[in-house]
């Protein structure tokens, strides 16, 4: 059975405070895929 993404994040938006700056971007399937692995591998070690 293959394993799917638990929440389909589309775009992710970071603004720093006072106007300083911030990014926005849209994750595609390779950095998904890379971090939830990273995700479940936290979960198993700690």
């Amino acid at each position: 059975m293959p394993k799917q993404d638990p929440a389909k994040l589309k775009k992710v938006s970071v603004n720093l405070p006072f106007g300083i700056g911030g990014a926005e971007w849209e994750a595609d399937i390779t950095e998904r895929k890379a971090a939830w692995s990273l995700y479940d591998v936290s979960l198993t070690v700690f």
